[in-house]
């Protein structure tokens, strides 16, 4: 909390080692890799987030180490692994879904746009902007996406697509008449 991140990632380490099958263990490895983010050592970080979610596949932290380790692989510029590592997020069935989970399909979406991968990002864009279990301002982000990644993509028939888009795009004022979006 005082923003003092290598000594904390240093004393996780020396309590780690004193304490190999503490039941606070997981929470332990997890705080270590969020100290190691900020402090700066990406890659340490990396290692113990891989490790923790090895180790501890069904903590509840698994979302959120996850959801870093995708976002590693983006800012090292592997889109695919960072797809692959966002679609983990709200795969795996020992976690419950949650924002981050929907959160993590959005950026799969994203990515697979980047790639113009465009069925994929429909794909991943329609199933959250139809899941009612969503907010409704991710939803109307997701028809806003949507809408881009039909205008966006190759087609044999763009009039359509434009047509598609603008229904899309007529569901965000529905889900937000009042939001900025």
């Amino acid at each position: 909390q005082e923003g003092r991140w290598a000594e904390a990632d240093d004393r996780y380490g020396n309590w780690l080692a004193s304490f190999p099958n503490h039941e606070s263990r997981p929470r332990a490895e997890y705080c270590r890799g969020r100290a190691a983010v900020g402090a700066g050592l990406e890659t340490n970080a990396f290692t113990y987030f891989t490790n923790f979610l090895a180790h501890f596949p069904t903590n509840d932290f698994g979302p959120l180490a996850q959801w870093w380790v995708a976002g590693y692989y983006a800012r090292e510029g592997d889109m695919e692994a960072a797809e692959k590592n966002y679609q983990l997020v709200y795969q795996n069935t020992n976690w419950p879904t949650s924002e981050v989970s929907y959160q993590a399909r959005m950026m799969s979406g994203r990515l697979a746009f980047a790639r113009q991968g465009w069925s994929d990002a429909r794909d991943y864009f329609i199933k959250l902007a139809q899941n009612p279990s969503c907010t409704n301002t991710l939803r109307a982000q997701a028809w806003l996406a949507f809408a881009d990644t039909l205008i966006s993509q190759d087609s044999t028939n763009k009039v359509q697509d434009y047509k598609d888009a603008l229904s899309a795009i007529e569901q965000v004022f529905d889900l937000c008449p009042t939001n900025e979006i």
